[in-house]
């Protein structure tokens, strides 16, 4: 066996394609892309759309248009807004001999001229879409929680953007118009006027959160995914999915088979039959006719805990045939510093903690029960003891003995 270098670009570029594949087998609408985007990246379903999300902030589009904005302010569109003014000492515009005439027999004549010059104002249908399209930047860049980043990469470039879109909504112009989305027939006004060629970059941010935000268009999400999802903030994650699409992989090449009836729903990630036997897979889920009568949980409950917490194994496979039910716990361990031993002996301990909570079922079970996956490469599976070890490479052959 040996130690590997983790690339989280070479992962990255690995899973990119084999990612989107593998969704769109259970994708008939939006929210089943969601749910299942969200079991097989560990992430609660409200941060899946988080995705959509930062593929606008880090879009070209919204690029372009942050690029354009310094001469969009240097040359706004402006129109001109009448004021009222009262006064004894000074005439700004054209009297109002009207009203003049009134105040003065109101307030006993005093000399007193009413006029109504004229301002140069900034609040036009224009404006109001540059200043929504620069708010709906820091807006959504901020609920994505990645405009904190100090490190390199994508969360920085997305805090860049929504400093500098934050910068622009205090320029003096923009300060009293309106920050809302226009309505789409002021947009389309803007795209078609006379100034269109100046904000057509603002007009294009609109549009594009339309489509990634407001209806969260499919051909979006799928751009999100392939382009940006992957890059979860652990490693640890990132390597998790990895070790899950190889398994789901390698089932496929031992022969079984996905059946065509309908959605497989999160948690389970893969459901396969193969000469009358059948095969699930779940991913960070412990199913209830395994963690039923768990030693863990009872612990708990014995010492009046609030909430009784559960053992988590990264997957689970259940293989059901014609002699019963077989159970394959398989952790996945991985670290930037530690090497390939250390990972495999982090997925023993947690591997041998499960044999005990799940007694009551594993207890009388032939045959291994555990496989840890450790990242590195060449480690030998062996079938000898209660746990079999693996690393990616090896992961087929491991799952050949154990599952066969």
């Amino acid at each position: 066996m040996k130690s590997l270098t983790w690339s989280r670009g070479a992962v990255l570029a690995e899973l990119r394609e084999d990612i989107w594949r593998y969704l769109t087998q259970a994708a008939t609408d939006e929210d089943h892309l969601v749910l299942h985007a969200a079991a097989l990246l560990q992430m609660r379903v409200t941060e899946v759309r988080i995705l959509a999300e930062l593929q606008f902030v880090l879009s070209d589009t919204v690029r372009r248009f942050l690029e354009q904005v310094p001469s969009m302010m240097r040359r706004l569109a402006t129109t001109t807004a009448a004021e009222i003014e009262l006064s004894a000492e000074r005439i700004r515009g054209p009297i109002r001999w009207g009203e003049t005439f009134a105040h003065r027999a109101a307030s006993g004549g005093a000399p007193m001229y009413i006029t109504a010059p004229s301002r140069r104002a900034f609040d036009t249908a224009e404006n109001r879409v540059l200043a929504a399209a620069l708010q709906a930047i820091v807006d959504i860049g901020r609920r994505t929680g990645w405009h904190h980043g100090t490190t390199e990469g994508p969360s920085v470039l997305v805090r860049r953007r929504v400093d500098e879109a934050a910068r622009w909504l205090q320029a003096r112009p923009l300060m009293d118009v309106s920050r809302s989305v226009p309505a789409p027939t002021v947009v389309q006004r803007v795209r078609l006027g006379r100034h269109s060629p100046r904000y057509a970059a603002a007009v294009d941010v609109l549009e594009l959160r339309q489509r990634y935000i407001a209806r969260l268009d499919r051909h979006a999400i799928r751009q999100a995914v392939e382009r940006h999802a992957l890059l979860v903030r652990r490693d640890s994650v990132l390597f998790e999915l990895q070790a899950t699409l190889g398994v789901i992989a390698a089932l496929r090449e031992m022969g079984w088979v996905t059946p065509p009836d309908g959605l497989l729903r999160p948690p389970r990630v893969f459901r396969g039959r193969r000469d009358g036997a059948e095969v699930d897979v779940w991913f960070q889920h412990t199913p209830h006719q395994l963690s039923s009568g768990s030693r863990y949980r009872r612990i708990q409950h014995v010492h009046g805990f609030a909430a009784a917490g559960a053992m988590l194994p990264d997957l689970v496979l259940r293989r059901k045939d014609a002699d019963g039910v077989k159970w394959l716990l398989i952790e996945v361990k991985m670290g930037t510093v530690r090497g390939v031993e250390e990972s495999a002996r982090a997925a023993v301990r947690d591997l041998l903690a499960y044999r005990r909570a799940f007694g009551p079922v594993l207890t009388s079970q032939p045959g291994p029960y555990g496989l840890g996956v450790a990242w590195g490469a060449e480690m030998t599976p062996s079938a000898d003891g209660d746990v079999v070890l693996c690393t990616p490479d090896t992961l087929s052959s491991a799952l050949a003995l154990v599952v066969g």
